[in-house]
């Protein structure tokens, strides 16, 4: 899962890059695929940041403990903190499993369905209209 989530890292740290850059920002179809690519992965990238910052204060918080060089009220509130980090490690982890498979499931169910029209050359709007209400209402 993880290595996964550090793909769509350097992929964020790329289209921030692109995003910047002139000739991508003179190309208006160009530009605005890598900003709606840049915002799909905001989401995920955010959550991931958060993540990794309370993995470095769960570890700060062990290796404060682990020497016991600080006064006792400090280590008594590192020891009461540390349970409290370890289950938002637990949500974040689970929060982040939840957006990777979200953004699968809403790929998969992503479809381009052409109608063609009959002999005369007229198409049918009326069973285009109908497939897509139908399509609406099981969503």
């Amino acid at each position: 899962m993880f290595e996964q989530i550090e793909d769509k890292l350097r992929r964020f740290e790329e289209l921030q890059k692109l995003v910047g850059d002139p000739k991508i920002i003179s190309n208006p179809r160009e530009y605005k695929k890598c900003a709606k690519e840049l915002s799909l992965l905001q989401k995920v990238v955010s959550k991931y940041k958060e993540y990794k910052k309370t993995q470095d204060e769960i570890s700060h918080l062990e290796k404060v403990i682990g020497e016991k060089r600080d006064g006792e009220e400090f280590l008594k509130l590192a020891e009461e903190e540390l349970p409290v980090l370890k289950k938002k490690v637990a949500s974040l982890e689970k929060e982040l499993n939840e957006l990777l498979t979200e953004k699968e499931e809403d790929l998969a169910r992503n479809i381009i369905m052409e109608i063609p029209g009959d002999r005369r050359g007229r198409g049918c709007s009326f069973c285009a209209g109908f497939i897509s209400n139908v399509l609406k209402i099981r969503r």
